[in-house]
């Protein structure tokens, strides 16, 4: 198994992640119907945690092996992690159509911002 992470996550971005994972780990034990910091609602949610973030690792690496650059994973990460809340947080103010057409431009827009910045830290490290 060691082998099979012989590339780089895609970095700060897997990091920022952990931070959604728990959020997700923690609504989605409490929507089972257990305390997520209480008794075994706390096993729970260290368990579905741990099960996120090995997923995440593991769709990284693939995606690795699959010959997809690190600033393109992060891109995408990142990506997939700003444009849903964008398009839910601006539903009630603008309708469903322009939630949708926000969170595709957010999408975009974090794509590019993390595909320049992590490109440029990886450009400092040569």
């Amino acid at each position: 198994m060691s082998n099979f992470f012989k590339h780089r996550p895609s970095g700060y971005v897997v990091a920022i992640s952990a931070v959604f994972v728990f959020r997700w780990s923690t609504i989605l034990v409490n929507g089972w119907g257990y305390a997520p910091y209480q008794g075994i609602g706390i096993a729970m949610t260290l368990g579905v945690m741990i099960g996120f973030l090995l997923a995440l690792l593991i769709i990284d690496q693939i995606l690795a092996y699959s010959g997809i650059e690190k600033t393109v994973r992060s891109g995408v990460w990142f990506s997939a992690m700003v444009a849903p809340y964008t398009g839910i947080t601006t539903m009630e103010i603008a309708g469903p159509v322009w939630s949708q057409a926000a969170g595709f431009v957010s999408g975009l827009l974090a794509f590019a911002a993390i595909y320049f910045l992590d490109a440029w830290l990886e450009k400092g490290k040569d």
